[in-house]
């Protein structure tokens, strides 16, 4: 299986969906805690790299404790990234391997999300 590449166009239309039709889609901040705390696209999850296998691994229960909602499916989609590209490359081929089935890779990251916020 080879990982998607997604633009900053499919992000927003993520980010933008006003009827949920993206409710099995979850956005994945591999970025440190740090990092993400800076600034991160709305509504995603920050899942450190380091963590990324450990947390993708979790029990459904453990995932709600921790993120006050359900654990994603191995179907649900998938759009992971970090700063550049890199670590979120990285975090796709993690969860590829974990067998998640919709996985996309935002390569353009916070580095290009964020230049438009400046616009």
């Amino acid at each position: 299986m080879s990982i998607k590449i997604i633009d900053y166009a499919a992000v927003k239309e993520v980010e933008n969906s006003p009827d949920k039709s993206y409710k099995n889609t979850f956005l994945i901040d591999v970025r440190d805690a740090e990092e993400f705390q800076a600034g991160h696209i709305p509504t995603s999850l920050n899942i450190p790299l380091k963590e990324f296998r450990e947390t993708m691994s979790l029990s459904n229960d453990e995932w709600v404790s921790v993120y006050g909602k359900e654990k994603p499916l191995l179907s649900d989609r998938l759009v992971i990234y970090c700063r550049s590209g890199r670590r979120s490359n990285l975090a796709s081929l993690e969860a590829i391997e974990l067998q998640y089935s919709w996985v996309e890779n935002y390569a353009g990251s916070w580095i290009e999300y964020s230049s438009f916020l400046a616009a």
